[in-house]
């Protein structure tokens, strides 16, 4: 019953549900670019 009503409650808010996993998508390959350039930069 829960899982059913998480569901209606996504289907209500996608556009909510769709720009905060677009956020967390950007933030973690913002992240990892990062990461990646510090990685690089202390190999030089």
């Amino acid at each position: 019953m829960f899982l059913k009503v998480a569901g209606y409650s996504l289907l209500y808010r996608k556009f909510s549900v769709l720009l905060t996993i677009l956020s967390v998508t950007i933030s973690t390959f913002v992240l990892l670019g990062i990461e990646h350039i510090r990685s690089e930069a202390r190999k030089l």
